[in-house]
């Protein structure tokens, strides 16, 4: 049975360094239902999926990742800068 259903999420980013940050973060976790790509200072994700409810989950994980990793980058780059 094929994947049918998709989704491309594009998330535009305020730094390049940022979106490379997220890339090299969550690309261990890529796989074949999930694409990452960046260009310039924009993450891509390409999920496929078999079932809708499938394709929400996996959505919500990389989402949540995402968010994780600009809260762990924010943090650091705080504290870097007050040093």
């Amino acid at each position: 049975m094929s994947e049918k259903c998709t989704e491309t999420i594009e998330i535009n980013l305020p730094s390049v360094e940022l979106a490379k940050t997220i890339y090299h973060s969550l690309k261990p976790e890529s796989n074949a239902r999930c694409k990452i790509t960046i260009k310039d200072g924009t993450l891509i994700l390409d999920f496929k999926a078999k079932t809708t409810a499938t394709l929400r989950a996996l959505t919500n994980s990389y989402l949540r990742w995402i968010i994780l990793v600009q809260q762990v980058y924010s943090q650091v780059t705080l504290n870097t800068d007050a040093n």
